[in-house]
């Protein structure tokens, strides 16, 4: 007996880059890539953003991500007083989409 696979449909289009979706990773703004929370009185608490890891990974391209022009960068929020607070227009990564 044989198989016969027939298809009628049109084959689904190809995705560049073998399928796979556009991911960016570049260094925690708010804690400068430490993993470590840099308001924290405890050396040992981890960084609020990047959860410990030092490195933030978004599903966009690279070239689609520019520097967040409110903490220029930095991922603090510039109007914090007593504490660091995250930004709230990047959440402490530094980086925005275009």
């Amino acid at each position: 007996m044989t198989n016969v696979n027939i298809n009628f449909g049109r084959p689904a289009p190809r995705k560049r880059g073998g399928g796979r979706p556009p991911k960016c990773t570049f260094d925690c703004a708010f804690c400068g890539g430490t993993g470590k929370d840099p308001d924290s009185i405890i050396s040992e608490e981890m960084c609020r953003v990047c959860k410990g890891k030092g490195k933030i990974t978004k599903n966009i391209s690279c070239k689609e991500l520019i520097d967040c022009a409110f903490c220029e960068g930095k991922g603090v929020d510039p109007n914090s007083i007593v504490s660091l607070e995250v930004c709230p227009v990047c959440l402490g990564t530094g980086k925005v989409q275009r």
